[in-house]
């Protein structure tokens, strides 16, 4: 390796590599394009299961949220950033336009194709160091956690998040506790500021799939959601850089210390 090589680094974490990416982030890069895959087929999932429940309550016990609180999750967010960055490759590469040959589909088979053809193209992608490369890392890897928090609302024991309502300020945000049983009775969550009652599986769902709404959640499953070791997020919370409350961290905190490392 020459000297020029061996100075070269990572453009999204910073560690040293001869590539535009080091292995690790192109692993995560992976990683995350599977999870949207895989949560996304979770959340689509529930939708069938969730229609024809009352408005006042659900029992269902994974995503058992109202339809109406459906309208904020994979669908509307997700495949436009996969379709724009597809539409930024062929674009740079001279290839085919986006659409002419895509005809109308099921959002599912839209959602895959579009993964798969990120996944084809990545080495392409890392040959010709295309400078937009770790941006659109971090827009998928940040959507991936996104569609975490709403796929995994059952996995771990309670909750805390900001209250999502909106008030003539903007939203509410008082931080709201859900705990294991709320979440298998779907019992209603008061909020004290706004008066605003929810029930307590649509709180949750509608707060995690927000990417401005802070939820707070244990630190093992903070760190699984963005692919950093344990190590390096109790180093983070050492110094101050991720907010805590008790044994839960804050999601909005990791979220701004992701994109900061990555700079």
């Amino acid at each position: 390796m020459s000297d020029e090589e061996a100075q070269k680094r990572c453009e999204r974490c910073n560690r040293a590599s001869s590539d535009i990416l080091c292995l690790n982030c192109v692993t995560r890069l992976h990683r995350s394009l599977d999870e949207i895959r895989e949560f996304s087929s979770m959340i689509d999932s529930a939708i069938p299961a969730t229609r024809g429940v009352s408005s006042a309550r659900s029992s269902e016990r994974t995503l058992g949220v109202n339809i109406d609180a459906l309208d904020v999750l994979a669908g509307n967010d997700t495949l436009p950033l996969l379709e724009s960055w597809e539409i930024a490759i062929r674009h740079d590469f001279d290839l085919t336009p986006y659409g002419i040959v895509t005809e109308a589909q099921k959002h599912s088979v839209m959602l895959r194709e579009r993964i798969d053809f990120i996944k084809v193209w990545l080495t392409r992608l890392l040959e010709a160091r295309w400078p937009l490369l770790a941006d659109m890392h971090q827009e998928i890897a940040r959507e991936a956690a996104r569609l975490a928090r709403i796929a995994c609302v059952d996995e771990h024991d309670g909750w805390r998040v900001e209250c999502p309502t909106d008030v003539e300020d903007g939203m509410c945000r008082r931080r709201l506790r859900v705990t294991r049983d709320d979440l298998d009775n779907d019992s209603e969550v008061l909020c004290r500021s706004c008066k605003r009652m929810w029930t307590a599986r649509r709180l949750v769902v509608v707060s995690a799939a927000a990417q401005d709404i802070d939820v707070w959640v244990p630190a093992e499953t903070l760190a699984d959601w963005y692919g950093v070791t344990k190590r390096t997020l109790r180093r983070w919370v050492k110094q101050g850089l991720i907010e805590r409350r008790g044994r839960l961290l804050s999601d909005r905190s990791m979220r701004r210390q992701i994109a900061l490392d990555s700079v």
